[in-house]
């Protein structure tokens, strides 16, 4: 009984170190540049990225910016800057699928849970909530003081 105990104990125990050491940066799909990391700056993603193009969504607290995929099974990623903060952090990724099959399967690689949502309570930098709406799968870090964050 007392061993069985023990090792149930480091089994929760590593499953909370594995939790602890995962970062916000880890819950971006696969087809997203690798450059790309949640709380970069927009100065930073405008020097990194290529063909990118700046969208007025007529959103003032926000910085938009579409991206022409076209590769594996993606269409377009759409990413939020907060405009308010002063880095402008990236704390947004929308990933735009071809069809719903290849939506399915990039998140099933992704995200553990047979579900829509996921919420990851992370604190390495910012805790991350995902949701799928459509073709789409929407990624977003709780970065303080940007839109997701309270």
């Amino acid at each position: 009984m007392i061993r069985n105990t023990f090792a149930v104990l480091i089994c929760l125990l590593f499953c909370i170190t594995m939790l602890a050491q995962s970062n916000s940066d880890d819950f971006i799909p696969k087809g997203v540049p690798n450059y790309v990391s949640f709380g970069m700056s927009v100065a930073d993603f405008e020097e990194k990225a290529k063909k990118v193009e700046k969208v007025d969504d007529s959103m003032p607290f926000r910085v938009v910016f579409s991206q022409e995929m076209k590769a594996k099974g993606i269409d377009e990623i759409i990413y939020y800057f907060d405009a308010d903060e002063p880095s402008q952090p990236l704390y947004e990724i929308i990933i735009v699928y071809d069809n719903l099959k290849k939506r399915e399967k990039a998140i099933r690689k992704k995200f553990s849970e047979d579900t829509e949502e996921w919420s990851y309570a992370l604190s390495n930098p910012y805790p991350v909530d995902a949701w799928i709406f459509k073709n789409k799968l929407v990624v977003v870090a709780k970065i303080p003081g940007t839109e997701w964050a309270e």
